[in-house]
């Protein structure tokens, strides 16, 4: 037997009392002589057997009146009893368990996710202790994406979003419940509640004779609910259909984090024997500066076409233990940023990883990059002069000795290369510069537009052999063309009045920002004697990309950019050479063509950011590899990483294309979990001719998950409002679930209260004297 307040069953002792009264009334008789009793002793004997029948009866019904007045106040829970099977309407209780890394928060040694469990086991436990129960626990992360693409609620696979899809609760319900927790694990998803509760709407209109009950258990973190519109409406039609909604907050206290938001590579030439500069990004979500954060690199070579089987020890690589990183100081909310510097010797695709020291959330305190290193970087130099006097200069940037080595690789071609080179073969060049270029022939413009708009860098410098009436209608045809501007002619720059006024007017822009963050006089040395005018009409459009990113002290412009396509033009209204101007001779020439060269490329070199979770779609030519494709995904040994073995298919039998599905929705492993662990996965290929090939990815979690600030309980409440529901923290559930889990049998005892309270009555009056109607006779 079963009572919500077990301390006030003592109060059953009072049921004694009717007893206790009876005896001492009992004591109180005193035995008289009296000849007129005799006759009503007579009649006394001849009746007593019913008179104390009708008093044993008062006196037991006064004990269980007592007694249902302490049962009603300790809540009897009659459990499996008759009671519970009278009204034979069936309590259904939908689970929502939130089980995102943000719920791996630690405090007092226990995870917010632990908790969640515990309350879960909870609601289990009571509800096997009850008749006409039947349970449906979701997770958050196996909801996520499955609300939009399934409308009808028939087409939900309930085996695949739910761990428990209505299984009636029986009296080993709560065993079976707790074996089924021991396989749920806390995910490394950002997932917030919105797709459990659209699945819910659709699984709670299925049975509605039911008493339904919804329990979200979750950290509310601010993130997810400050603005709760979308929420708020699922929970609001959630409410039409079911009798309570439970919100229960499993966190015990908000603690401070730091999180590695990001690992990125500078904006710069990435070549082989090359050193680059990495941005480490550090965040504090706490409320409480954090000092003295030091963070953990490490560098992983892998050399390209080192791989020669699909086994662990071939992908593992050398790790190499970087300098580590130290953070003096990071103030709450703020995100500070350190540079570090790698370098690889070889080409290949190589990792770079930190690791933050444990606090209290552990998933956020990692992060990987991998970062694609070629040989070189190629660029082709095309120049207009027959002494081929500009591509000296640039030459002498990107090549300037066998001991310095920018990773930029020449190769300076007639102009006729243009014409004769297809668009595909350009494009192995990640840059062209065209230096002083009088005409060009139409198919080396359309090869030069195609090259472009595939994502190529296109620089183009002023000069004497440029036919300006050429270029326009050519090259620029009206803001439709390759340049982006419209020249008037050659002009003289008059010099500024002021000899301290430089001739270059400098725009924040990366090109030229080296003159800006350090406030180089160097500018002051760079003198513009000729320039190329444009045309007084000219303008950019409003939804041209044209932009001016330098100007002279004129206000004409010195350097112009366009976006076309995935690609980058910059053209420059003076020559490279001397000509024109001194800068060639400048020590800030070689930084800011190197910067130039970097901007032009960047399209090119934008980072793969792989979420976990996501879907890798490895796509393979038919032709040129088989189909059988390995991926090991991360683990703690590389020599022991799990591995998974899929097999690439057509999906279209015209397509020359084969591809293998890894992750996000496709079918679940036996060996693996997919996507859902950051770290570096590598995919190993085997081409036709028998070697080995290896691509690799780097997956990283949601750092904003991350953020531990918790919203405000009455601000939650009231961004909810009007929809009724509870929200309870871990210690005030304990003491109200087993009220809301299912009822108690207070109801009935209330009507048996009455009865007996009606019985207790009559049974009083027919025990009592009464004075006959009309007085007494004579």
């Amino acid at each position: 037997m079963n009572f919500t307040f077990q301390a006030l069953t003592w109060g059953f002792l009072l049921a004694l009392l009717p007893l206790l009264i009876h005896l001492i009334n009992m004591m109180r008789h005193k035995r008289v002589e009296w000849a007129a009793m005799e006759f009503l002793l007579a009649s006394y004997k001849k009746h007593r057997r019913w008179v104390w029948l009708k008093q044993l009866l008062l006196l037991l019904l006064r004990v269980f009146i007592i007694g249902l007045i302490v049962a009603m106040l300790a809540q009897w829970d009659p459990g499996k009893s008759w009671l519970t099977r009278f009204g034979g309407k069936e309590t259904h209780h939908f689970i929502l368990l939130d089980d995102s890394y943000s719920m791996g928060e630690l405090a007092n040694g226990n995870t917010a996710f632990d908790r969640a469990l515990t309350i879960v086991g909870r609601i289990g436990a009571q509800a096997s202790e009850r008749s006409n129960q039947r349970f449906t626990l979701v997770r958050f992360s196996k909801a996520d994406g499955t609300a939009a693409t399934v409308s009808d609620v028939d087409e939900i696979r309930a085996d695949t979003i739910a761990d428990l899809q209505a299984a009636f609760v029986d009296g080993d319900f709560a065993e079976r419940l707790s074996d089924r927790q021991k396989d749920m694990i806390l995910t490394q998803s950002d997932i917030g509640p919105l797709s459990a509760l659209k699945i819910l709407q659709q699984l709670v209109t299925r049975n509605p004779e039911q008493h339904r009950n919804v329990y979200m258990i979750s950290d509310f973190r601010q993130n997810d609910w400050e603005n709760p519109a979308e929420i708020k409406e699922a929970l609001a039609s959630l409410s039409a259909e079911c009798e309570e909604i439970h919100l229960v907050d499993c966190v015990e206290s908000g603690n401070s984090n730091l999180a590695i938001t990001e690992l990125v590579p500078a904006d710069d030439t990435r070549a082989a024997g090359v050193p680059l500069f990495m941005h480490l990004r550090v965040k504090n979500f706490g409320t409480e500066p954090a000092t003295n954060v030091q963070v953990k690199m490490r560098s992983i070579f892998h050399a390209k076409g080192t791989v020669q089987a699909a086994e662990p020890a071939e992908v593992t690589g050398q790790i190499e233990e970087l300098p580590v990183v130290v953070f003096e100081n990071i103030e709450p909310g703020v995100t500070a940023t350190k540079r570090v510097q790698v370098f690889f010797p070889e080409a290949g695709q190589h990792v770079v990883d930190a690791q933050l020291p444990e606090d209290s959330i552990l998933t956020d305190n990692s992060r990987f990059t991998v970062l694609d290193f070629p040989e070189g970087d190629q660029v082709l130099l095309i120049d207009g002069t027959s002494d081929q006097r500009n591509q000296y200069f640039l030459t002498s940037v990107f090549r300037p000795s066998q001991l310095t080595n920018t990773g930029i690789i020449p190769d300076v071609q007639p102009t006729e290369f243009l014409r004769d080179t297809p668009a595909e073969t350009l494009s192995k060049y990640s840059a062209i510069y065209l230096m002083d270029i009088g005409r060009l022939d139409g198919d080396a413009i359309t090869n030069l537009e195609q090259y472009v708009s595939r994502g190529g860098g296109l620089a183009w410098f002023a000069g004497e052999q440029v036919d300006v009436n050429f270029f326009n209608e050519n090259l620029y045809r009206n803001g439709e063309g390759l340049m982006p501007a419209e020249f008037a002619g050659a002009a003289i720059l008059v010099p500024p009045l002021d000899e301290a006024t430089p001739h270059l007017d400098i725009i924040d822009h990366p090109v030229f920002d080296f003159f800006l963050a350090e406030r180089n006089p160097l500018i002051r040395r760079v003198t513009i004697d000729q320039y190329m005018q444009v045309s007084p009409q000219w303008a950019p459009a409003d939804d041209s990309t044209a932009r001016v990113i330098c100007r002279l002290h004129n206000r004409q412009p010195f350097a112009i950019e366009q976006q076309i396509g995935n690609g980058r033009v910059v053209c420059f209204t003076s020559t490279l050479n001397p000509e024109w101007n001194n800068w060639g001779q400048d020590p800030s020439f070689v930084v800011v063509l190197l910067k130039l060269h970097a901007h032009l490329t960047s399209s090119q070199r934008i980072l793969d950011r792989w979420p976990v979770g996501a879907e890798l779609n490895i796509a393979l030519d038919l032709q040129q590899y088989n189909n059988n494709v390995t991926i090991f995904t991360p683990g703690d040994d590389p020599l022991t990483r799990p591995i998974e073995e899929l097999e690439a298919v057509q999906s279209d039998p015209q397509s020359p294309v084969i591809n293998a599905i890894f992750g996000g929705d496709a079918t679940p492993s036996t060996t693996t979990t997919g996507t859902t662990t950051s770290g570096i996965y590598d995919v190993i290929t085997q081409r036709t001719d028998g070697s080995f090939e290896d691509a690799r990815y780097a997956l990283n979690v949601n750092a904003v998950e991350g953020d531990t600030a918790r919203i405000d309980k009455e601000q939650l409440i009231a961004s909810l409002e009007p929809i009724p529901l509870q929200l309870s923290d871990l210690d005030a559930f304990q003491g109200s679930a087993s009220q809301n889990i299912g009822g108690t049998a207070s109801f009935w005892l209330m009507l048996l209260l009455l009865a007996g309270l009606i019985g207790e009555q009559f049974l009083a009056y027919l025990l009592s004297y009464h004075t006959p109607r009309g007085g007494a006779t004579t």
